[in-house]
């Protein structure tokens, strides 16, 4: 699948949830440095101030970027948690954070983002309607807006069971992608409960990258380097 020469190129997105005691050192430079890009999932838990700790790591990774990897930030739902997505999407301000994903359940919220961020629009306008292209039907779907080429590059879809072709499984993700191609971005596969088997992870890679899909979500760094070869 050819990348148009505009979006940045994601085989392989690692997400992880910013652990406490956080050091680039040793996530970003050392065990996510072969990475296209990483998701930082800093969304709301049972903590006593909200996760203000996890944007203050967040903050100081950032202070020491740039990074060889596009950093993304997976932030707190709009609907479940209003004034705590506010103070993690306003993250985005950091110059050294290249977007956020936007979880198509919590609505379109560029305008909103806009607002935050202050930088202008945020994304270019032939990319707006592509919030509401993707079915509603389909409720795990997201898109990667990208800050700073003012685009939104990938559709995320998050699968459950993969399955046997027969079950349809492989042709609906095959039409999410063509959907996704069509709209002029690439899609990227979520497989929610990861695989430890290499053999059966590079199957399945090899069947998304057939179907249409320019790269996968990942859950261990160990799986980077598959994700990059299969898709390349």
């Amino acid at each position: 699948m050819t990348v148009p020469n505009q979006l940045p190129r994601i085989r392989s997105i690692i997400r992880f949830t910013l652990p406490k005691f956080f050091d680039p050192e040793t996530y970003i430079w050392n065990r996510f440095s072969s990475a296209d890009a990483i998701l930082v999932d800093i969304r709301k838990r049972d903590d006593v101030n909200n996760g203000e700790w996890r944007r203050d790591r967040l903050y100081e990774a950032l202070d020491k970027a740039p990074y060889k990897p596009r950093i993304y930030v997976e932030v707190t739902s709009r609907r479940k948690h209003p004034d705590v997505w506010l103070k993690d999407i306003a993250t985005c301000r950091h110059p050294h954070l290249h977007g956020f994903l936007m979880n198509l359940k919590d609505g379109d919220v560029l305008r909103d983002v806009e607002k935050i961020i202050q930088r202008g629009k945020l994304v270019e306008d032939r990319y707006r309607g592509l919030t509401k292209a993707v079915s509603p039907a389909f409720k795990d779907a997201s898109v990667l807006v990208d800050i700073e080429e003012k685009s939104i590059p990938y559709v995320i879809f998050k699968y459950h069971n993969f399955g046997a072709r027969r079950e349809g499984g492989w042709n609906h993700l095959n039409d999410l992608a063509n959907k996704a191609n069509a709209a002029h971005v690439m899609a990227l596969g979520w497989r929610s409960r990861p695989i430890r088997r290499y053999r059966e992870l590079e199957r399945e890679m090899i069947t998304l990258k057939e179907l249409g899909f320019a790269g996968v979500v990942l859950h261990d760094s160990d799986q980077i380097e598959l994700a990059n070869k299969v898709f390349s």
